[in-house]
């Protein structure tokens, strides 16, 4: 996830920073780029105080004479570490995330967020109506990171079935589960009949997106019709959980109701509107 060259050793006096096997010089440690001198070394495994001895770089080797491409090698390394000088401080680790060289955290689980969250065209929406934990639902189901059974099975997670567990009727990906299905298809029948706002047939991520961007509502209006919609997503989910792990089946007017309530408690305790059940 963080690419090893970023750290660096930064040599002191050198006493705990290894002459072949660190990365104290260059890019690279020096076993990698003059691999011919290290095997000819007695002392692989000296540190880089080892090897400086009464003002100057000493090694002993495997053999008298080294010949002369080891020796070019020799002068070339000579001339590389020669532009380090040690003192007396303590050797220590450099980072190159930070211009000032100093690790930190943070920094570096930014570069990790950098490297490995997928980035997209569409912004991430945080609703306020909505509790934190369904915010994340919504955000994982967007970079399409839910465990449905299509997902897990490409990551070759060894599962018994791809088949939506409600229907039994199609692959369980999130089109399927939360649009294709008939059991979510019957739930989004309800909610249009009860929303009365001109809501269109979701039939795939895509057009549940283009939905969401396109809401012509008042915003009072717009923030709990979107509110009521992500709780139908998220109750959809939960409905499946129960199905795999608990072997739970609910009918839809349960399940409807369900969405019904937990929508009305949400906005209700997150808006600060002044609401009632029959509005």
């Amino acid at each position: 996830m963080v690419p090893g060259n970023m750290f660096q050793m930064k040599v002191g006096a050198g006493n705990i920073v290894r002459f072949w096997f660190d990365t104290w010089t260059g890019s690279s440690n020096l076993v990698s780029r003059y691999n011919r001198p290290f095997h000819l070394d007695v002392n692989k495994d000296d540190f880089v105080a080892d090897k400086w001895q009464q003002g100057s770089w000493n090694w002993v080797w495997n053999r008298d004479v080294l010949g002369s491409r080891n020796e070019a090698l020799l002068d070339s390394l000579i001339n590389e570490i020669n532009e380090i000088a040690l003192n007396n401080s303590e050797d220590r680790w450099e980072c190159s995330i930070n211009h000032d060289g100093v690790f930190s955290v943070q920094s570096t689980g930014l570069l990790i967020d950098r490297n490995s969250i997928p980035s997209g065209t569409t912004s991430t929406s945080w609703f306020k109506f909505l509790p934190r934990k369904v915010n994340i639902f919504l955000w994982r189901l967007r970079l399409d990171a839910l465990p449905v059974r299509w997902n897990l099975s490409a990551k070759d997670v060894d599962i018994s079935s791809i088949v939506c567990p409600r229907c039994l009727n199609g692959i369980e990906t999130h089109d399927h589960l939360f649009f294709g299905c008939e059991f979510a298809g019957a739930l989004w029948h309800k909610l249009h009949v009860w929303l009365n706002c001109g809501m269109i047939a979701f039939t795939s991520w895509d057009t549940f997106i283009a939905w969401l961007e396109g809401v012509n509502l008042s915003t009072i209006d717009k923030k709990c019709t979107i509110a009521t919609v992500v709780t139908t997503l998220w109750s959809i989910w939960r409905f499946r959980n129960g199905i795999v792990f608990n072997n739970v089946f609910c009918n839809r007017s349960s399940v409807f109701d369900a969405i019904r309530l937990l929508s009305f408690r949400w906005i209700k305790h997150r808006s600060h509107l002044v609401l009632n059940w029959n509005s």
